[in-house]
């Protein structure tokens, strides 16, 4: 399955998206973001289509004009799901284990990687951090196929609260974790890390936005983080 990736990918994967009418307005067809709102052409797919299903979206990454990949919540728990204009394909909901490293539940903060066609996503682990996970672009056509993801499908990448995927420049296809960290003389800490996409932590890189944001730029993207 070939797929053309145009995706937008907004602040740390991490926040729910401020709504306005704004898709209304829009001339852009396909799935596209206008504002901070993601519209199927000019319907707001958060609070028109995915409310009619009973899904709240809390994030998204809009792979093409013909897909998008959401996390969500209902009543039934939480999910990662795939959206098209003919309709909404569930990839994978809650599926606790023993293991944190291996545990489902409380899936949010989805973000898609141009590079690697993986998507990347947090859910609930230890008191202080969340637990990023990895899935490829192959088991997601093997749910368009029937064929169910198993939690050993699931790549467990690093710790981490929010992260964001970089899509471009000399470190496109790695993630920036925010990582809760303990100092060796007693305290904590929290601190934005390099992550490679098999979870390898390359550097820390600062406390700060505004020095991620320098070190983004001097390796050779205009992407920030907010």
């Amino acid at each position: 399955m070939k797929i053309t990736i145009a995706a937008l990918v907004l602040g740390l994967a991490c926040a729910p998206y401020a709504l306005s009418a704004s898709c209304s307005l829009s001339k852009d067809s396909g799935f596209h973001i206008s504002g901070n709102n993601l519209c199927l052409n000019d319907v707001d797919y958060v609070d028109g289509i995915a409310k009619l299903r009973q899904l709240d979206i809390n994030s998204f990454s809009v792979i093409n004009k013909e897909m998008v990949v959401f996390s969500a919540t209902s009543p039934l728990g939480s999910f990662l799901m795939l959206g098209t204009p003919k309709g909404n394909i569930k990839i994978l909901g809650d599926m606790p284990n023993s293991d944190l490293k291996k545990s489902i539940t409380g899936i949010r903060s989805v973000s898609f990687s141009q590079k690697n066609n993986e998507i990347y996503f947090i859910s609930n682990a230890w008191a202080v951090s969340g637990a990023i996970h990895k899935l490829s672009w192959n088991h997601i056509i093997n749910v368009l196929d029937n064929i169910p993801v198993e939690v050993d499908d699931i790549e467990f990448i690093t710790s981490g609260n929010t992260f964001y995927v970089i899509q471009q420049g000399k470190y496109q296809g790695y993630l920036i974790a925010n990582k809760h960290k303990y100092k060796k003389g007693g305290g904590s800490y929290d601190v934005y890390s390099l992550v490679s996409p098999s979870g390898k932590e390359i550097r820390e890189i600062d406390e700060y936005q505004e020095k991620v944001n320098e070190f983004l730029y001097t390796s050779g993207t205009n992407e920030t983080i907010k």
